[in-house]
């Protein structure tokens, strides 16, 4: 999708064009990566944001 946008993570404009066609509001929407400049970039356009560092899982 980002050669429609013709931007890629963590560039602004990708993110206000995914918020944008899906008439998202920042603070209702989760955004998962494993990349910290594309979740940094991502909190400041004031979305929710989950840094995603392991594939193991926890066991409670």
């Amino acid at each position: 999708m980002s050669y429609k946008v013709k931007s890629v993570k963590p560039d602004k404009k990708i993110f206000m064009y995914l918020l944008n066609k899906y008439n998202l509001l920042p603070e209702e929407t989760l955004f998962i990566d494993d990349l910290k400049a594309n979740i940094l970039s991502a909190k400041t356009h004031g979305l929710n944001t989950i840094h995603y560092n392991s594939h193991k899982i926890s066991k409670r």
